[in-house]
């Protein structure tokens, strides 16, 4: 006792929703065509020639805009990303929409990626040699700071004079504020008595 397809039935499905009636049917597409099978009676199907836009270029922005959501970017960034994909989401559709459809949303999703792609954090890397800052770095999520290679000194006192040794914290692959603190080697003082005659 199922509901039959009849030829008004396909036709009702071809113009209705932009071929989206699945309570009616299941479509795939192959090969410039979609093959609707009736939810009801399998054994009912029926071929139906159709136009299908060119996904490519839209796939790649997607992709891309993703890709940028995996990255160390702002909240705001995060935010106007995904209201963007939602948008212009085009994946619930059984029936791929149509050329203009397609190329409106890529064009959408372009424009914020070009908005977004710079929009990744940035982090400050600040260098200390004996108490004293001597530089202060802003650093873009993922890179590396640039140690400063002058003055790295440390004042001698009574017993020892000091070298530069090394650096106390990395300062690569910057994802947090940092503080950089020089370490030095201590030698002590070599006081040599000269007897004058």
């Amino acid at each position: 006792n199922h509901e039959e397809a009849t030829d008004h039935d396909w036709d009702e499905v071809k113009t209705e929703n932009n071929l989206t009636r699945p309570e009616l049917v299941d479509g795939v597409w192959v090969d410039g065509k979609y093959t609707f099978t009736c939810k009801n009676d399998p054994s009912h199907t029926k071929e139906v020639p159709v136009e299908r836009a060119d996904y490519s270029d839209y796939e790649a922005i997607v992709k891309l805009l993703n890709d940028l959501l995996a990255t160390d970017i702002t909240e705001d960034a995060k935010q106007a990303i995904n209201e963007a994909l939602a948008e212009n989401d085009l994946a619930d559709n059984l029936i791929e929409s149509e050329q203009a459809d397609v190329t409106a949303a890529t064009s959408n999703l372009e424009s914020v990626f070009e908005e977004n792609k710079g929009a990744l954090k940035t982090y400050t890397v600040t260098f200390i040699v004996d108490g004293d800052t001597v530089k202060t770095e802003t650093v873009v999520s993922g890179k590396d700071a640039t140690a400063p290679t002058t003055g790295l000194t440390k004042v001698s006192d009574e017993k020892y004079h000091y070298a530069f040794s090394k650096w106390d914290n990395t300062y690569t692959n910057v994802t947090s504020d940092i503080i950089v603190t020089a370490e030095f080697t201590s030698e002590a003082h070599d006081f040599t008595t000269h007897t004058f005659k």
